[in-house]
């Protein structure tokens, strides 16, 4: 079994020191401007960078990276386990810019990446991210986001000079499942519009929209594509300081291919964010939901003369996330019980999840990052996916050197263990031992001066 409560507090412990070192350098007390923070942590993206590089604004950066991937199981089977390393040619390049009403942000990853085993997965990667935020007027500000994907293996993982916009905790796709190494496509879109309509209280409104799809998937493995949309409307008003406490109604739609089925959820939620700093950000939300499982018929399963079966039922939902951005390390502990999409294994889940990370910087050279991932994924029916339940737990840990002050090398491994229930006493367990180096040159120039 999976000591995810040792590992998370290991971590924890880990951090504390480095806290201390930096002398509560983030900031002690309130943040002493008046004004409503900009938009809330649980629609938008925690992050491990440090201060300094927050505040960066109106550069344009880029570089290319060489790497090198290994893999010892990239079929992700539990028997005839194969190997595989994959070689990568990656440019990047980041466009960062603000205005007095308008910032935004443009990012792209472009390249080829080759397989050794498996090479009729050799193919062109493209990673593209925009978003934008923009001030209507001095009390109204619309922010845009678009994240599209389209590349093979564990890409991501590795390109750390890399970070394209995705969404917050309430709009992340489910990541705690391990899939083969497979081609696929992806598009993470979303919309936010928010009103401060007095000192204290301010109201808005998020819509998203997911997409994922696999191709060139291997003979006896079954991905499920995964369509999600989503919609949200909050309240906020400040009880005291930067305490700010809200109520959110929240709806979603998921939809499934090949399977021919939909999952509704409504819920109601109260929220609790409180900006400790102007670099550490603690936000918390919990409250009823209400899932509408849809099915649709299968032969010999379900009976056609009396319609698709339905599961209705409430459930709660609940979570929260801690961010701190200090000046040398950057901290990110997230973890929700919500219902979630499968993660191309099947359908609709009600996941507990847990996700950790910390990074700092020793000294103007050496760098390192750790990171624990934790998954227990149920699934609403057995109709619709085949496992009962599955566990997934996940620890990276990577250290970077820079050489000169253009030139990196990273070095990273990762252990993953997934544990699969299809039915007791049946079970399933499959494990990844993953490894990368890679050697980039960034370069940074500023933008519109």
């Amino acid at each position: 079994m999976f000591k995810v409560k040792k590992i998370v507090l290991l971590l924890c412990m880990a951090v504390l020191p480095l806290w201390a070192q930096e002398g509560g350098q983030a900031g002690t007390g309130t943040d002493s401007s008046q004004s409503a923070p900009n938009w809330t942590p649980l629609l938008n993206q925690s992050t491990l960078a440090f201060s300094s590089e927050l505040n960066r604004t109106n550069y344009v950066s880029g570089g290319v990276s060489l790497g090198s991937t290994f893999d010892d199981n990239a079929l992700n089977t539990r028997a005839d386990r194969m190997s595989n390393f994959g070689y990568s040619f990656l440019p990047f390049i980041e466009l960062d810019q603000s205005r007095s009403r308008l910032n935004w942000r443009l990012n792209y990853a472009g390249g080829f990446v080759m397989n050794q085993h498996l090479t009729a997965r050799n193919q062109a990667s493209h990673d593209f991210g925009l978003q934008g935020q923009y001030r209507l007027s001095p009390h109204v500000t619309l922010a845009l986001r678009d994240h599209f994907l389209n590349t093979t293996g564990f890409y991501d993982q590795v390109n750390q000079n890399f970070n394209p916009p995705t969404g917050g905790l309430l709009q992340q796709s489910n990541q705690f499942v391990i899939t083969p190494q497979v081609r696929q496509v992806g598009n993470t879109a979303s919309a936010q519009l928010e009103y401060q309509f007095a000192r204290d209280s301010k109201v808005g409104a998020s819509g998203s929209f997911d997409l994922l799809h696999y191709s060139d998937v291997p003979v006896g493995t079954s991905l499920v594509d995964t369509q999600g949309v989503a919609a949200q409307a909050y309240y906020n008003h400040r009880l005291v300081g930067q305490n700010w406490f809200g109520i959110s109604y929240r709806y979603q739609k998921l939809s499934f291919s090949p399977l021919a089925n939909r999952t509704f959820v409504n819920s109601v939620l109260l929220t609790d964010t409180i900006y400790i700093t102007h670099t550490m950000t603690l936000a918390l939300f919990a409250g009823p939901e209400q899932v509408n499982n849809r099915i649709a018929y299968v032969p010999g399963v379900t009976s056609p003369a009396n319609g698709p079966p339905r599961s209705k039922f409430w459930s709660v939902a609940a979570g929260g996330s801690f961010n701190w951005n200090g000046k040398r390390t950057g901290f990110v502990a997230e973890g929700s019980r919500m219902v979630s999409d499968g993660g191309g294994l099947g359908g609709a889940v009600q996941l507990i999840s847990a996700d950790t990370g910390v990074r700092h910087q020793w000294s103007e050279s050496f760098s390192s990052q750790l990171g624990v991932m934790y998954g227990n994924n149920h699934a609403l029916s057995r109709l619709t996916s085949p496992y009962s339940s599955l566990k997934m737990v996940s620890a990276n840990f990577s250290v970077t050197r820079t050489l000169g002050n253009t030139l990196f090398l990273t070095l990273g491994y990762a252990r993953d263990l997934q544990q699969q229930h299809q039915g007791l006493p049946a079970m399933v367990n499959i494990n990844h031992n993953r490894a990368w180096t890679t050697v980039s040159y960034n370069f940074k120039r500023p933008l519109g001066r």
